[in-house]
C-alpha cells in the first residue's frame, strides 16, 4: 500500500475536487477501468487507496449501517445468483436490460426485483441506465459465474456460523487462540466433535462446493510459474531415472502438470502424492495425464526418497505448527544435499497488511486451528526443524510467495 505520510500537507479542496473527477471517470467508463486493471500494480494500490479512504471518512452512522447491514451484500448476491438475475444481465451485456424483460426472464415479480436491483446498484454489483434499466458490470459478471454457488455455500452455511461463534468462543477460552482442531470456533458453531473437514466428509454436496471453491478462489491472480523459476531447482536435462517434482498433498494434480506442461523434458518424472482416502487421486489415476499418482500420507514418512524438489502448495497454513513440523520433518528426511522443498503459501506482511491475507488468516483460525504466517514466523517454523530458507520470492502483491528450503547446512 502506498498511503502519503503523515507530515505531507494536507490537500485543498480543488485537490480534493480533482480526485473525485477522476474517480468518476473511472466509475463510469468501463474501457477507462479496463485500462487501469492492466496496470495490476496500479490497479491494487487505487483500488486499497479508496478503500482505506472511505473508511476513513466514515462518520459513526457510516460505520453503524455498515457492520449491521452488510450481511445484505451475500445475501442479495446469493439470491441473485439462484434467480438468474446476474446470468439474465450479462447474457445481454453490454446493453441494457429493462426490468419488466428481467422479471420476464427470471420469473421474479417486479417489485421484488426493483428492489433487489436498487440494493445492487448501490453495491456496484450493476450498473443502473435508467430508471428501470440495468446492466452487466465487472461484478456481475464474476456474480454470474456457475462456481459462485458453491462460493456462497461455504460462506453461508460453513464460515458465516463459525465466525459468528467467535465472540463466544474467546469468552470460554480465556481469549487465547485456538491451537487444537478439534477446538475451534467451527466445533462451537456446528456443537460436533468432527474436525471441520471430517464433517464435510459426510456432506457429499458441500464438501465438493468446498472443493470447487479451493480451484476458483485463485483466479485472476498471477500462477507461480509465471513469477518463479521452478527450472532452477529441478534438472530439465537429467538422463537418470530421478524424480524430479513431486507435488505433495497435490489433488488431482493442476499444479504438477503445469510444470510438466512448461517442461515436458521431464515426462515420466512428475509425481502426485495424495492420501488414498481423497477422491482426487482416484481421478488422477483414472486420467494420469503424463503424471505419476502415488498414494501418501505427509503425516506419515515420505515413501519417496531423493527427488529433486517436493512442492506443496497451501498445506501448511491448513494447520497449527506442531502438525507442521511434523510434516516438514519427514520431507527433510528424504531431501538429497541438491534437493529442496518449494512453500507455495502466503507471507502476510508485519505492516499495512492488505485485507485478503487477514481474512484468510481468520478462516484458518476458525476452521482449522491454522494460520497464515509472517516471514519471521516461517523463520521460526523452518529452522525449528533443521531447514533453512535458501531463496523467497514473492509472485502476486496479495502475498503470495514461493520459500525454497534445503537442509540446514
Amino acid at each position: 500500500m502506498d498511503f502519503p505520510e503523515e507530515k505531507s500537507a494536507p490537500p485543498d479542496t480543488k485537490d480534493v475536487e480533482h480526485v473525485i473527477a477522476s474517480l468518476q471517470q473511472i466509475i463510469k467508463h468501463e474501457d477507462v477501468r479496463a485500462d487501469v486493471v492492466a496496470n495490476k500494480q496500479l490497479r491494487n494500490r487505487l483500488a486499497e487507496a479508496c478503500r482505506h479512504t472511505m473508511l476513513r471518512l466514515e462518520q459513526p452512522w457510516d460505520s453503524i449501517r455498515r457492520y449491521n447491514y452488510a450481511v445484505f451484500d451475500v445475501a442479495i448476491a446469493k439470491t441473485g445468483h439462484s434467480m438468474g438475475l446476474w446470468a439474465a444481465l450479462v447474457a445481454q451485456s453490454p446493453k441494457p436490460v429493462h426490468a419488466t424483460q428481467l422479471a420476464e426472464t427470471t420469473g421474479v415479480q417486479f417489485a421484488l426485483l426493483m428492489r433487489l436491483l436498487r440494493y445492487a446498484t448501490a453495491q456496484s454489483m450493476v450498473e443502473q441506465t435508467d430508471v428501470l434499466s440495468f446492466r452487466a458490470i465487472e461484478a456481475t459478471r464474476t456474480l454470474s459465474m456457475p462456481l459462485m454457488k458453491s462460493s456462497f455455500a461455504v460462506a453461508t452455511e460453513i464460515l458465516f456460523p463459525s465466525a459468528l461463534a467467535m465472540d463466544a468462543y474467546f469468552k470460554s477460552s480465556g481469549s487465547e487462540e485456538p491451537t487444537d482442531r478439534g477446538n475451534t470456533l467451527f466445533q462451537q458453531a456446528f456443537n460436533t466433535s468432527q474436525h471441520c473437514f471430517e464433517w464435510l466428509s459426510a456432506k457429499p454436496d458441500l464438501g465438493q462446493d468446498f472443493f470447487n471453491l479451493m480451484i476458483v478462489r485463485r483466479a485472476g491472480l498471477k500462477t507461480w510459474l509465471e513469477g518463479f523459476a521452478v527450472e532452477k531447482y529441478i534438472d530439465v536435462n537429467d538422463n537418470t531415472d530421478r524424480i524430479q517434482f513431486v507435488d505433495v498433498g497435490g489433488g488431482t494434480g493442476q499444479q504438477a502438470l503445469a510444470v510438466l506442461q512448461k517442461h515436458p523434458e521431464i515426462a515420466g518424472k512428475v509425481v502426485v502424492q495424495e492420501t488414498p482416502s481423497l477422491g482426487a487421486l482416484k481421478l488422477l489415476q483414472k486420467d494420469p495425464q503424463g503424471l505419476t499418482p502415488m498414494a501418501a500420507d505427509f503425516f506419515q514418512p515420505n515413501p519417496l526418497k531423493g527427488a529433486k524438489a517436493y512442492y506443496m502448495r497451501n498445506i501448511l497454513h491448513d494447520w497449527p505448527d506442531a502438525e507442521c513440523r511434523v510434516i516438514l520433518g519427514h520431507l527433510r528426511d528424504v531431501l538429497e544435499e541438491d534437493s529442496v522443498i518449494l512453500l507455495d503459501d502466503l507471507v502476510v506482511d508485519d505492516m499495512e497488511m492488505h485485507w485478503h491475507p487477514s481474512a484468510t488468516d481468520l478462516t484458518m483460525m476458525t476452521l482449522l486451528a491454522a494460520k497464515e504466517r509472517s516471514l519471521a514466523e516461517w523463520s521460526a517454523l523452518i529452522e525449528s526443524v533443521g531447514l533453512e530458507r535458501r531463496e523467497n520470492v514473492a509472485y502476486d502483491s496479495y502475498g503470495l510467495n514461493i520459500q525454497v528450503l534445503g537442509r540446514k547446512s
